[in-house]
C-alpha cells in the first residue's frame, strides 16, 4: 500500500520566503513539493498579495534612495507612486520568480461563489483578516489536508477547521499524516460546531 501524499495549502508568506530566499525551512518545503513528496496549492489571490509586497518593496527602496526618512516611508508606503516601468518590473519579477517556476508543481485555485460564502462564514466564526479568510476558504474548498503558514494568528484560527503547520514543523506533521490510513479521508470540522 503506498503512502498518502499530503495536499498542502501554502500561504503567501511561505512563498514569499522562497522568492526572497529568507527562510531555509520554506525553501526545503518547496523542494519537497518539486520532488512530489507533497502536493501543494495556493490561491490565485496569492499572486496579487505577492505583487503587492513586491511593489511595496520597490517603493521603499526607491524612497530610501531618494533620501526619505524611515518615518516618512512608513507614512507614505501605501501611496503607490511607481512609474509604468517600475510596475512592469515588479510584475515580471513575480511572474518569473513565482508563476513560471512553480506553476507546474502547484495548483492555483480561484474561489467560486460557494468559496466566497465560505470565506464570509469563516470571518463570522473566526478571528481572521479578510485576506486570511480567503486563503483558508480556498484551502477548504480545494480539499487540502493541511495549511502551511508563518502567520500565528491564521494558524491558531485555522486549526479549528484544518490541520496546520509552520514551515519549521512540517516534517513532524508529515510523519503523522503518512502513518494515517490512506483510505481514511481527513474530515474538516464543521463551523457550526463552535
Amino acid at each position: 500500500m503506498s503512502s498518502k501524499v499530503p495536499y498542502a495549502y501554502l500561504d503567501t508568506n511561505v512563498i514569499l520566503d522562497v522568492i526572497r530566499g529568507r527562510k531555509p525551512e520554506s525553501i526545503s518545503l518547496m523542494e519537497k513539493v518539486r520532488e512530489g513528496k507533497i502536493k501543494a496549492c495556493t490561491s490565485g489571490f496569492t499572486f496579487l498579495e505577492l505583487l503587492d509586497k513586491e511593489q511595496e518593496y520597490a517603493l521603499v527602496w526607491k524612497m530610501l534612495k531618494d533620501g526619505y526618512s524611515f518615518d516618512a516611508i512608513l507614512k507614505k508606503r501605501s501611496e503607490r507612486n511607481l512609474n509604468d516601468k517600475e510596475l512592469d518590473e515588479c510584475f515580471r519579477k513575480m511572474d518569473s520568480t513565482f508563476t513560471m517556476q512553480y506553476k507546474k508543481h502547484m495548483d492555483f485555485y480561484y474561489l467560486s461563489d460557494a468559496g466566497w460564502d465560505k470565506a464570509v462564514e469563516l470571518m463570522h466564526k473566526l478571528n481572521l483578516t479578510s485576506n486570511d479568510a480567503l486563503h483558508l476558504a480556498t484551502a477548504i474548498m480545494a480539499g487540502c489536508d493541511l495549511m502551511v503558514s508563518s502567520d500565528q494568528n491564521l494558524l491558531e484560527n485555522a486549526e479549528k477547521v484544518i490541520k496546520v503547520s509552520t514551515p519549521e514543523t512540517i516534517d513532524k506533521l508529515l510523519a503523522t499524516i503518512s502513518k494515517e490510513n490512506p483510505l481514511r479521508k481527513l474530515t474538516v470540522a464543521s463551523l457550526k460546531d463552535f
